[in-house]
């Protein structure tokens, strides 16, 4: 029973590599401060979008966070200087043809950590308070094979 088991926790473990339903674009931070990263296909920073389902969904960072400004980032998504990080995105076949995707652009937003911890995202979003957006191509990110880097 126990080799069984064992035998069934491998397999679902192999599987569950082989059938990734996400991809990375490295985050190469050369800056002197720590940055916060968010992907998005828009042109400009939004509270909601629509999805290619038809609903709207919040966008941005989860509003239950150990932050003053009420807003929770993902460890993945912090990038102290001179480190990298790896955010997740879709597959790389499938992310500039989502019906999200109307331009063939992905935007990644860099923010200051201290923009963070100081203001909600609502705020963040309404001043559009980004320090630099990338607006990229798949191309360019093959290119640099799907790494960013933020100088």
């Amino acid at each position: 029973m126990k080799k069984l088991l064992v035998i069934f926790i491998v397999i679902l473990i192999l599987s569950s590599c082989v059938f990734k339903r996400t991809s990375t674009i490295g985050i190469l931070n050369k800056s002197d401060h720590t940055i916060y990263v968010y992907d998005l296909f828009l042109d400009s920073l939004a509270l909601y979008i629509t999805n290619s389902l038809g609903n709207t969904c919040r966008t941005g960072f989860d509003t239950s966070s150990v932050f003053n400004s009420g807003i929770w980032v993902y460890s993945s998504n912090r990038v102290v200087p001179d480190s990298m990080t790896y955010i997740h995105v879709p597959p790389r076949k499938e992310i500039f043809r989502s019906s999200l995707c109307i331009d063939g652009k992905l935007r990644i937003f860099i923010f200051k950590e201290e923009t963070i911890r100081k203001y909600s995202w609502e705020v963040i979003c309404k001043h559009q308070m980004y320090e630099k957006k990338l607006t990229l191509t798949e191309a360019e990110l093959k290119k640099n094979d799907w790494t960013v880097v933020y100088e």
